[in-house]
């Protein structure tokens, strides 16, 4: 009889344990992940800028307007934002904090260019 009762405790036990699902709830959400982006300004027609995203993420720009990296970023962890290489007669920076915390979707990074007076037509062209 003492092994019945044993048998019928434990079975209780793991039918118990089986309806708690076995942790906690939340455990099983993904983090969040968001594009980050950058807003180029004064880049001259026809010339590339090449942007990173922790020194991995490349992004080649090619007119002036609103990009995102391909690479989305987890929710709360760190972006930093760096030209990787600038097309001639252009200077182009990060205009502001190029290192952050990544919160939402509309994160864009403004990127400035500058050229030193006429810029000549690009290669090819």
């Amino acid at each position: 009889m003492k092994l019945q009762q044993t048998a019928s405790l434990l079975l209780a036990a793991c039918a118990a344990l089986t309806a708690c699902g076995g942790g906690d709830a939340g455990s099983d959400t993904l983090p969040s992940k968001h594009l980050l982006g950058v807003k180029v300004s004064g880049l001259a027609s026809g010339y590339t800028l090449v942007l990173q995203n922790n020194l991995t993420d490349s992004l080649a720009v090619q007119a002036n307007g609103q990009f995102t990296f391909s690479q989305p970023v987890v929710h709360g962890t760190t972006y930093s934002v760096t030209v990787k290489s600038q097309p001639p007669f252009h200077g182009c920076n990060v205009d502001g904090a190029n290192v952050g915390t990544l919160v939402s979707d509309s994160t864009f990074i403004p990127i400035v260019c500058m050229t030193n007076g006429t810029v000549p037509p690009p290669p090819g062209t």
